[in-house]
């Protein structure tokens, strides 16, 4: 019965990228589905809509349908499978009111994954604005929609939701997502208009990659808006990075980023602190907004005291100073990134802007290292370290020693994208330079 109508509740909430779905056939306007294979189901779901997040589980009609309870599952996507969050959530509640009581419980479920990320749960605040049978037309459209790519059934669903209930923000919201509207700025503002509390509709997605600066000045705006309410919402964080990034303003981007980081929203097994400032830097990096990402830099650095973090932020800035065309600054910040961590492939980078420099004399003791630690360092890093040294034999005038090792590395089968470059150059040398 009920599918997609969580997802707006959810959305309201400052949470993690999250989507759901309910795994249990379908009567009435919704298709029949039967997938008793949960984890299954919620990879392949993730994998389309490229979530992290999916809430999930089953329903149980109660008094002849009067009364609705839902098991309510949240897994998160972790290599190729999936894993619970949380234990397994009940929630019970009346048929014709479940607009009204599946929003508390929403919040509930939110707060239990990012523990105090929701607000407190008021009566007052009416999301799901459509009657129950519209809602349910709106389900059955976004199913064919994003499951079954079957358009005209779709489309079929949602004009009868429309006329259900013509004034939702909630049934022309869903609109978007089968095309029917276009989700632009100045869409999102007759809803916000309309709703103030319906949250989605701050984050005019069509408008991130409009070539109109004034649209993207005023979805800009929607964006802050929506975020000034749920400051941790991950999809409105998401656009307004695109936009700030567009527009190379670093100063409106810091403080969602710091916040990010401080919560270690992107944590993991190897970061405290997560990539918020990384992603923001590379994102910057793609519109070559080369300032920006300088200034990004600086306020990680503020508030990010570990080491290993310190070292990837500065290896992300050496990269920053390499596309802007600074050698020596990127230099710089190479070497003070391996000063904090051991990076293989960074001392091999490393090395190879000494040789393009005609600097062996520094190029050939760091390949040599590299050599050094034996096999622990992979088939892939060897060939390069002594593709590196062939690379200093050879432009130092030592030709036969170069020769001696490229014909061996040429025997080398090319396995992989980052062997078959050298191989491809060895080929050519070779064959230039015979005996």
């Amino acid at each position: 019965m009920i599918s997609e109508i969580i997802t707006l509740a959810l959305w309201q909430l400052p949470s993690l990228n999250m989507y759901h779905h309910w795994l249990l056939a379908r009567d009435a306007h919704h298709l029949r589905r039967n997938t008793p294979d949960t984890g299954k189901y919620a990879r392949q779901f993730m994998r389309r809509h490229g979530v992290e997040v999916v809430i999930t589980g089953t329903y149980t009609y109660r008094c002849q349908r009067r009364t609705l309870q839902l098991e309510i599952q949240v897994l998160q996507q972790e290599g190729t499978g999936v894993k619970p969050l949380c234990e397994r959530y009940i929630a019970k509640g009346d048929y014709e009111t479940l607009p009204q009581w599946l929003t508390c419980h929403s919040m509930h479920i939110a707060n239990r994954i990012l523990p105090g990320c929701a607000p407190p749960c008021s009566e007052s605040i009416q999301l799901l604005d459509a009657p129950l049978d519209a809602l349910e037309m709106v389900c059955a459209s976004l199913d064919y929609f994003s499951l079954d790519a079957v358009y005209d059934s779709a489309k079929d669903y949602l004009q009868k939701a429309k006329k259900r209930a013509p004034d939702s923000a909630y049934v022309r919201f869903a609109s978007t997502i089968t095309g029917d509207e276009q989700r632009d700025a100045d869409f999102c503002r007759e809803i916000v208009g309309k709703n103030s509390d319906f949250v989605p509709a701050y984050f005019p997605d069509e408008s991130v990659t409009s070539p109109d600066m004034e649209e993207l000045r005023n979805a800009k705006d929607l964006y802050l808006q929506g975020l000034s309410r749920v400051p941790l919402n991950m999809h409105g964080y998401f656009g307004l990075r695109e936009i700030c990034v567009r527009q190379g303003d670093a100063k409106t981007l810091i403080p969602f980023a710091k916040l990010h980081t401080v919560r270690g929203t992107f944590s993991s097994g190897s970061s405290q602190f997560g990539d918020t400032f990384l992603n923001c830097m590379e994102k910057a990096r793609q519109h070559e907004q080369y300032e920006m990402a300088r200034q990004l830099f600086e306020a990680a650095m503020e508030i990010i005291d570990d080491p290993a973090d310190q070292a990837s932020l500065l290896e992300k800035r050496g990269q920053i100073e390499e596309w802007d065309e600074d050698i020596e600054r990127a230099l710089w910040f190479y070497e003070q990134s391996l000063q904090l961590k051991k990076n293989i492939a960074l001392m091999i980078h490393i090395a190879d802007m000494y040789v393009g420099q005609g600097r062996v004399d520094k190029a050939e003791p760091l390949y040599r290292h590299v050599l050094s630690m034996g096999k622990k360092i992979g088939r892939t890093r060897r060939i390069e370290a002594e593709f590196g040294i062939a690379r200093c034999y050879e432009e130092s005038g030592r030709i036969l020693q170069a020769r001696a090792i490229y014909e061996r590395l040429s025997k080398e089968p090319a396995s992989n994208g980052a062997i078959y470059p050298l191989l491809f150059y060895i080929s050519n040398w070779l064959r230039r330079h015979p005996k």
